[in-house]
């Protein structure tokens, strides 16, 4: 797999609030459908979407927070920060599996 796709958009917790039924209702049957597609498939599915490549990623940091999950991926050329309320052990071993020793943890 050349790139790690990164789903979603920043905010993607509060977003369902507002979003019309149907509008939320299409994008749970699209969530659902992710783990049938290829990641050019999931790239395509929303124009936010993105990848970035392994070789690309310089150091990731993982922050355990009480109900949260900080990440922090800085690139070559560019530094993301993301929140998720993914368990931490389980986002830690997803990266560190892919990423090796660019995985910080706090």
């Amino acid at each position: 797999m050349p790139g790690m796709t990164l789903l979603g958009k920043w905010g993607a917790a509060l977003e369902g609030m507002f979003k019309s039924p149907g509008e939320a209702r299409k994008q749970r049957r699209v969530r659902r459908g992710f783990e049938e597609m290829s990641p050019d498939e999931i790239l395509k599915v929303d124009k936010d979407n993105f990848d970035i490549v392994y070789g690309d990623v310089v150091r990731v940091e993982l922050d355990d927070n009480p109900h949260l999950v900080g990440m922090m991926i800085l690139t070559k050329d560019d530094k993301y920060e993301f929140l998720t309320s993914q368990n931490f052990e389980t986002v830690s071993k997803l990266l560190q599996d892919a990423l090796g020793d660019k995985v910080e943890t706090r």
